[in-house]
């Protein structure tokens, strides 16, 4: 049997679903439990990643969740 994915693990790939731009995938992810003030080994946040990347969909809706930036 697999063993379910970690915390780390699902905020990893939130913060690629964030820097792609890919708002259903965030949003699924920060329903299972990724957080979406969690910095990475980078220092910056969700929200820096799409802010950076011009995903505006997704820095809206991390704005609703009043998500944080590092920067």
């Amino acid at each position: 049997m697999d063993e379910p994915p970690s915390p780390d693990e699902i905020s990893s790939v939130f913060r690629g679903a964030c820097h792609g731009g890919h708002l259903r995938t965030a949003q699924y992810l920060h329903g299972r439990g990724a957080g979406p003030d969690r910095c990475g080994y980078d220092g910056v946040t969700p929200l820096d990643i799409a802010r950076a990347r011009g995903a505006d969909d997704v820095v809206r809706w991390l704005r609703g969740l009043d998500a944080l930036s590092a920067r």
